[in-house]
């Protein structure tokens, strides 16, 4: 309802008819349980996707303005209006399939393929978070663009895939209320980052000054939020005696690389 601008309309199109209770099965609003804005959505609502069959799905808009991190089946009626249906799970950040770098001030990822088969990021993120790779001359030299880190054109291996949609998506998990999380693979290799800084004790400040000294320049929106979600997980979910070991194991790994580099 809240996206309705206008008062009246949204009064009158809240209304079931007097009659709806006791013949439910006649009802004009029947096709929709009493509320058109169940199906109807006509300002839109976060990720929004097309079943494409065999366990794929197609993205084709969505809105970062509502706080949903939904992502919805259905299709375009007539009008050219998004008609909702169920949601197949949430996004980890609103921007997963939202480029905020793209010119205009950002884009959806039209045409990108959700595969809710495809195991690749979980089982990349798994192998981040069991092999607990140092962050600075380990994991940042080896997240480098083309490098085995950088997920979203490597898809975990050891070289660039050429051609690969750097906006496919995954899921990566489940959360407490049991449902699918999904992200891209933009993300994948985002959230890594941001969890290794996390569970390397580094406050998001840091983390933060960290990745745009990295890139040279103030991150884009879209990776800053894959960032935080990782970051949020390596830094909640690892003990003080953790994170103060990784950090130690880090300063000295870097301290011994940039020896070797010196000796040569």
């Amino acid at each position: 309802m809240k996206r309705l601008k206008k008062v009246l309309i949204s009064v009158a199109i809240s209304i079931v008819t007097v009659n709806a209770n006791a013949w439910p099965w006649i009802s004009p609003y029947a096709y929709c349980f009493g509320n058109p804005v169940n199906c109807i959505d006509p300002d839109g609502r976060s990720t929004w996707v097309i079943n494409q069959g065999d366990g794929k799905y197609q993205v084709v808009g969505g809105n970062l303005n509502d706080k949903d991190k939904n992502i919805y089946v259905g299709s375009f009626n007539n009008m050219g209006e998004f008609v909702r249906g169920n949601s197949i799970g949430i996004t980890t950040s609103m921007t997963s399939f939202y480029n905020s770098d793209a010119q205009g001030g950002g884009q959806w990822s039209i045409g990108s393929i959700i595969d809710i088969n495809d195991r690749s990021g979980d089982k990349f993120l798994e192998e981040i978070i069991s092999n607990n790779p140092p962050m600075i001359d380990d994991y940042m030299m080896n997240a480098r663009n083309n490098k085995p880190y950088d997920f979203k054109v490597t898809n975990g291996t050891n070289s660039p895939i050429k051609g690969i949609d750097i906006y496919r998506g995954m899921p990566v998990g489940e959360n407490g209320k049991g449902q699918t999380i999904y992200t891209s693979a933009r993300d994948i290799g985002n959230i890594a980052a941001g969890y290794v800084a996390g569970v390397n004790g580094m406050s998001w400040e840091a983390s933060r000054i960290a990745f745009d000294s990295y890139q040279g320049g103030m991150e884009g929106k879209s990776t800053r939020n894959a960032e935080r979600y990782g970051w949020t997980m390596g830094y909640n979910n690892a003990s003080y005696n953790k994170k103060l070991d990784n950090l130690l194991r880090s300063v000295g790994s870097s301290i011994k690389s940039l020896w070797d580099y010196l000796a040569k």
